[in-house]
């Protein structure tokens, strides 16, 4: 017996069927070889290609290429050396004492050498003031104020560690709490975490500090800086809130500008390229002579518009990143970008000038190199790809194998290898390509083109086995996905394609095996597998092999798991039909009423009602179980061309008639006797039905009525036995109650 579907923790990869009906096919397959290559030809249905797989070649192609050559941590290492960075005015605290004695000429040689470039002298000053003068008037400024010597020392090199700046401005901040200074000196001491590259450090102070009281001056200071520290630790939707309250504190000036920046930043780096353009082009707007465009701006944007086709405005924004940033490490990445925008204006010669620039400036295990010598095949090759016919692999294709076989280039080398494959599914025939393809899985087991490479395969077998199932052959879809499991059932898995292929099986009627496609899901798809899917069909499939503990047990799961799923209708007639199979009729009837709640006009509501009136009567509840069988009735005769239906309406009129003569109702029994009989005179139950038809008479004391219903069941059914039962109730006078008794037991055969 099949255990139910969530208990499966290890579900071998390399299972074969079993079904004699496979092991056939399979001794087939084993005489005659494989499934045909599925040629272009052959895919043509009903004189439109259905199932060509024509791989794209143009600047789409890899499209996620860009975050290969330069990921989202390379762009935020990139980031960290971006220019000038924005701090708040700090003039009027270097304002000259007007005092004359000793400690306020200190003081003022200190203020004296800090704005000339010379923290070194100052800070000598400021020392000496504390230690001379402690008890000056001008300590309390002077203490802030050594730190910030310490803190351009450090900046200009003089220092190598930032630890005496953080000591000086805690000193500061713990001597005077009050201090006018202590928001700036929390300040700075969350830059001096951000220099460190101790992030979290820098995030918490800004933090804390925007927690403590902090003035509504300091508060966008502090946002701003906490969004871009934030985008350092790929908290990118966290930046985006600091950024949006800088915006609204601090509109109109420069911390609007940093702020437009850092949010064009966030949206490039989260791929929403149209809000980025929107903030950035803001900016633009509001200082056009005070603003330098930043890398991953430029880059993304123009990469966004070479994918739209839009040349013109991808070259504007390439070439100014490249003018504005010539020597940074994405250079060689940036200048074949912007050959990219030559070539596809048909501009080769210059295109071709770039990739050879790029080729000869920069050594080849550089990822630019590579993508360069990579373009250079494309130009020798795609021009010709739309003039091959297919079953011809020109020499023009054996450029991408060449460079595949290049063990010098092995980057470049996977990608060649990919269009190869390509190129040969296009030009040779399925299985060449996916020979291809999967010895690039074993040649590459790490290769940034693996889910490339694994959507390829699964767009191959999805075709093969749409095409089958649409030619009905159901073996070689079986066949095929015992082969080829691994790759069909690879997250993110494709729905449509796992029903084929269940569905093959189930038409085959191998429901266990239909079942195990799903198993197959779960244990390769991991989280991303629809459960509630998997969990209805399993219940569906199991109802369909009768095994009803399973049933109960999946069903309670998904009706818990699932509460507001348009399916708990259908899931609770499955699980109440189980149930009732079980001959646990008060659990059935419970799950049939929550069906007919859930969806009062489901598909099957006749059957779903008549089951119900049967575990009713089954518990001797008559009154609900003639209720439920009128619905039933009434329900069928809308439906009254479904087969099953027809079914239904026959036995629950029957049904009715016995269950009222149970409840001792035997005028009510009477009639619906006479109409059952009149209506489905050929039911297997009709001659019982006339027997009890008369009984019921009988027991009104209408004595001629039911002598005329017993002679009417001898005349419509002369058997034996129904003659013989006719005779002895007219012969005993209609006095012998017992003779009821010897009556078949039948009435309530068929539930």
């Amino acid at each position: 017996m099949l255990k139910p579907i969530f208990s499966v923790t290890n579900h071998s990869k390399g299972k074969t069927l079993s079904v004699p009906l496979l092991l056939q096919a399979l001794v087939i397959l084993t005489l005659v070889g494989p499934p045909m290559d599925a040629t272009a030809q052959q895919f043509i249905a009903g004189g439109d290609v259905k199932c060509m797989y024509i791989p794209t070649y143009d600047q789409d192609d890899f499209t996620d290429i860009e975050n290969i050559m330069i990921s989202r941590p390379e762009w935020i290492r990139q980031m960290e050396v971006d220019g000038t960075e924005l701090i708040p005015d700090q003039s009027e605290r270097y304002t000259a004492s007007s005092a004359t004695g000793p400690d306020a000429m200190l003081f003022n040689k200190a203020l004296h050498a800090l704005p000339r470039g010379k923290p070194k002298h100052a800070a000598q000053a400021l020392w000496a003031l504390l230690k001379e003068h402690p008890n000056s008037s001008l300590a309390q400024q002077a203490s802030f104020l050594i730190a910030d010597a310490y803190f351009d020392m450090f900046s200009q090199g003089l220092t190598k560690t930032l630890e005496p700046t953080i000591n000086a401005y805690d000193r500061a901040i713990d001597q005077y709490p009050h201090s006018r200074d202590v928001h700036w000196a929390r300040y700075q001491v969350a830059r001096c975490n951000k220099k460190m590259r101790l992030y979290y450090e820098a995030i918490a102070l800004y933090r804390i500090g925007m927690e403590n009281g902090l003035p509504e001056t300091w508060i966008p200071w502090y946002a701003l800086d906490l969004g871009k520290v934030l985008i350092k630790t790929n908290r990118l939707d966290e930046a985006k809130e600091q950024f949006a309250e800088v915006l609204r504190r601090a509109p109109g000036g420069d911390l609007e500008k940093e702020a437009l920046f850092g949010l064009s930043e966030c949206y490039c780096l989260l791929g929403d390229i149209d809000s980025a353009e929107d903030a950035y082009k803001e900016a633009m707007l509001g200082w056009p002579g005070g603003v330098v465009g930043r890398p991953v701006i430029l880059f993304k944007l123009g990469d966004h518009y070479l994918k739209k086709g839009d040349y013109k405005e991808a070259q504007s924004y390439l070439l100014y990143l490249l003018n504005l940033y010539p020597d940074r490490p994405f250079s060689g990445v940036v200048m074949v970008y912007i050959g990219d925008t030559y070539r596809f204006q048909d501009n080769l010669s210059l295109a071709k000038d770039l990739y050879e620039e790029v080729i000869r400036s920069l050594p080849a295990e550089d990822t630019a190199y590579q993508i360069a010598r990579f373009r250079m095949a494309d130009m020798v090759y795609l021009p010709q790809a739309s003039s091959f016919t297919f079953g011809k692999v020109g020499p023009e294709l054996l450029v991408y194998h060449d460079i595949a076989n290049d063990s010098s280039s092995t980057f470049i080398a996977q990608y060649a290898q990919y269009r190869y494959a390509l190129g040969l599914y296009s030009h040779a025939g399925t299985m060449s390509a996916i020979d291809e393809l999967e010895a690039f899985i074993d040649h590459y087991p790490e290769s940034p083109l693996r889910k490339d490479v694994y959507k390829a395969l699964k767009d191959i077998f999805h075709q093969l086995v749409q095409c089958w199932s649409d030619a009905s052959d159901l073996l070689s879809t079986a066949i095929f996905y015992e082969r080829h499991r691994q790759y069909l059932v690879m997250p993110p898995l494709d729905m449509r394609m796992i029903d084929v292929i269940s569905d093959s099986y189930q038409r085959l009627g191998l429901y266990s095996e239909s079942l195990n496609v799903y198993r197959d899901c779960i244990t390769e798809g991991g989280e991303q597998i629809e459960i509630e899917s998997f969990a209805f069909k399993e219940i569906q499939v199991k109802s369909i092999l009768d095994e009803n503990e399973d049933v109960t047990e999946v069903g309670n799961y998904f009706l818990n798991s699932f509460r507001r799923s348009k399916k708990c209708a259908q899931v609770n007639v499955f699980t109440g039909d189980a149930y009732y199979n079980l001959e646990d009729y008060p659990t059935a009837v419970d799950h049939y009423s929550k069906a007919l709640e859930q969806d009062p006009k489901m598909e099957g509501t006749a059957r779903i009602y008549y089951r119900k009136g049967n575990a009713h009567r089954a518990l001797e509840e008559y009154g609900p179980a003639i209720q439920a069988y009128e619905k039933a009735i009434e329900a069928a005769a809308q439906y009254h061309f479904i087969v099953d239906d027809l079914y239904v309406a026959e036995e629950s009129i029957y049904q009715k008639a016995f269950t009222l003569y149970d409840a001792g109702e035997y005028a009510r029994a009477a009639e619906a006797f006479t109409t059952a009989h009149a209506a489905y005179p050929r039911n297997a139950r009709a001659p019982i039905a006339l027997y009890r038809r008369g009984d019921s008479f009988q027991r009104l004391g209408r004595q001629k009525e039911a002598v005329q219903a017993w002679k009417e069941m001898m005349h419509s059914y002369p058997e034996d036995l129904w003659r013989k039962l006719g005779e002895e109730r007219i012969g005993g006078g209609l006095a012998k109650d017992a003779v009821a008794e010897e009556a078949p037991r039948n009435e309530g055969a068929g539930q």
